[in-house]
């Protein structure tokens, strides 16, 4: 199983979004999200579960004891996640399988910049991301997911206003999506990107359609 790194997660912290779309964006079929407190030695942790595909919380949980009890917290919260998964069947669960995605360690490695980038949300970084994506389909051409990857940041540039060309914009999205599809055909990225592109363009039933077409793939 996939785990997210720390560096793409923690982007989102201060971003408001809803589990699934937090999900979406992450490639994470379940989250673990909550808030820490301290009073002198004392440490607590509120912990709730979630299985983003259903919006269904798997549990929720505190944990709480001394500072110097924290790793013992810790193999609490470990055995709780792994507690949580066993619901699931292997079968049943989506994985992000790295070796399918691309055989470049260096390449998935810029992946992941770029979506730690793309998460703040500003202009500045968001042109950092699209320089980490552009990396990485530069060490493996083959990456689907950059190129669909690449595609949100210039939908980001058109949504947001970050361009005074949103129209150009967009067609680099498209384009970019398109390069993703002919990699791999069943990446919901790539109909995200075009459903939002849709979607600028007022045109909902084209992005109702790329939506449902995400939902299935997933």
């Amino acid at each position: 199983m996939s785990v997210v790194a720390p560096s793409s997660v923690f982007g989102y912290r201060d971003v408001p979004a809803s589990d699934r779309s937090l999900g979406e964006e992450l490639g994470a079929r379940f989250l673990v999200r909550g808030e820490i407190s301290r009073s002198g030695k004392e440490i607590a942790l509120n912990l709730r579960m979630i299985d983003t595909d259903s919006g269904r919380e798997l549990w929720t949980r505190r944990f709480s004891g001394s500072s110097v009890e924290i790793f013992n917290i810790k193999e609490q919260v470990i055995g709780s996640i792994l507690a949580g998964l066993q619901q699931h069947s292997a079968a049943g669960l989506t994985r992000f399988d790295v070796d399918k995605a691309t055989d470049s360690l260096n390449a998935y490695d810029e992946f992941l910049r770029g979506r730690r980038y793309y998460g703040r949300l500003t202009p500045e970084d968001n042109a950092a991301a699209m320089h980490h994506f552009k990396q990485a389909i530069a060490l493996d051409p083959q990456f689907a997911r950059a190129y669909a990857a690449l595609a949100l940041t210039w939908t980001r540039r058109a949504i947001d206003g970050w361009t005074e060309e949103p129209e150009q914009a967009l067609v680099e999205a498209a384009k970019l999506a398109d390069q993703a599809t002919e990699i791999d055909p069943d990446l919901l990225q790539a109909h995200f990107v075009r459903g939002q592109i849709a979607l600028f363009f007022g045109d909902h039933a084209a992005a109702i359609s790329a939506a449902i077409s995400a939902v299935c793939m997933r």
